[in-house]
């Protein structure tokens, strides 16, 4: 199912670069970036990059990259990541591809991002298990998920208003099915990946009003917009009303300020160890 364009004829991964990069998803790639000690010249994967915030981030900790790659199964996405990175002035290179068959050579990256994109996936191991093998020993990833909805009130209210229209919001719910840390622990143990661990990142996200922050899920969220496509004009009315009814008490004369809590998985990969040969 396709993702409806904006009115102002925005596409819809131009509206998540907007909208929702800045408050959502960039303080969390900076995170990712320190938590995986990105050095200069390492060679960094970007899987479900979306508009490559991840090797934006990376760039900007280690100054410059080696080979920088990212990879998305959305064309959309992947126009908007290669005129962001542009912007940015980072050199990679983006890929069209499914995360279970990516297109690249064992053992040819230092890193590997997947930031909230695994909960998304049909099939988590064998998504996991492609990073494992595009990772040179020892490699590093850094995977991140949200975490349960209770934790990020925002989403849940928006969610909650679609529901009183009869709007079935179990495909953006998707977003947070992944939210439990002993789940994330155990996939990539039983992916093949060591020191495994999970971070916890707690803060808050700022937008200049409950409307900003509504609009910005509407228009740029794509598995928020595809619902919100079939709403009426008066149902969309009367949903941004119960939504900004709901969100009122974390909105104030500054604006509104949203609890965020979201889960970072720390793995690396082993360096393949040759045995020494031993003359008696």
């Amino acid at each position: 199912m396709s993702v409806p364009a904006a009115p102002n004829g925005e596409t819809p991964a131009q509206a998540y670069e907007r909208r929702l990069v800045p408050a959502l998803f960039a303080p969390s790639a900076t995170l990712a970036a320190r938590l995986a000690a990105i050095a200069h010249g390492e060679r960094i994967v970007d899987v479900a990059c979306g508009t490559a915030i991840g090797l934006r981030a990376a760039a900007a900790q280690s100054g410059s990259l080696g080979a920088a790659v990212g990879v998305d199964n959305d064309l959309d996405m992947v126009t908007a990541a290669r005129d962001a990175l542009d912007a940015a002035g980072v050199l990679a290179d983006v890929l069209v591809a499914s995360a279970t068959a990516l297109p690249l050579p064992d053992a040819s990256f230092d890193v590997c991002l997947c930031l909230q994109g695994l909960q998304f996936f049909d099939d988590r191991m064998a998504a996991l298990r492609e990073m494992r093998r595009l990772l040179a020993g020892p490699g590093r990833l850094v995977v991140s998920t949200w975490a349960a909805l209770e934790h990020v009130p925002g989403h849940r209210a928006v969610y909650a208003a679609l529901e009183a229209q009869g709007i079935d919001t179990a495909s953006p719910r998707r977003g947070f099915s992944l939210h439990e840390p002993h789940e994330l622990l155990e996939l990539a143990t039983l992916a093949g990946f060591s020191e495994v661990s999970v971070e916890v990142e707690e803060r808050e996200a700022s937008f200049a009003s409950s409307m900003h922050f509504i609009e910005a899920l509407f228009e740029g969220a794509p598995y928020t917009r595809r619902v919100t496509a079939s709403l009426s004009e008066h149902q969309r009315r009367r949903c941004v009303e119960d939504a900004r009814q709901r969100l009122r008490p974390f909105e104030s004369s500054s604006g509104l300020k949203l609890p965020l809590r979201s889960h970072l998985l720390l793995a690396s990969v082993r360096p393949v160890t040759v045995p020494t040969a031993s003359f008696a």
